[in-house]
């Protein structure tokens, strides 16, 4: 299971950071892991929910979470540390 780490748009308007994709302890499912950018608490959804396609507001199908900026967060950590 891979998605991208960054920013994305939950279809009712909030954002949150994603980290990444965990895989349960049992192994039997993925889990994704973000921190939502204005409650900042860490959560964590299934998958297949987190990219699924969910009816809006007007009962058109459109993604649950939307990618809007593309971050590469080991790049960034790695930055971070080379600083201290």
């Amino acid at each position: 299971m891979e998605i991208k780490t960054g920013i994305y748009k939950h279809f009712k308007g909030k954002k949150s950071l994603v980290i990444g994709v965990a895989e349960h302890s049992d192994g039997s499912s993925y889990l994704v892991i973000y921190k939502g950018l204005e409650d900042n608490k860490f959560h964590a959804r299934p998958y297949e929910s987190f990219i699924e396609k969910v009816k809006d507001s007007n009962n058109n199908l459109v993604p649950r979470f939307t990618l809007v900026e593309e971050i590469n967060l080991e790049q960034e950590l790695l930055l971070e540390s080379k600083k201290s």
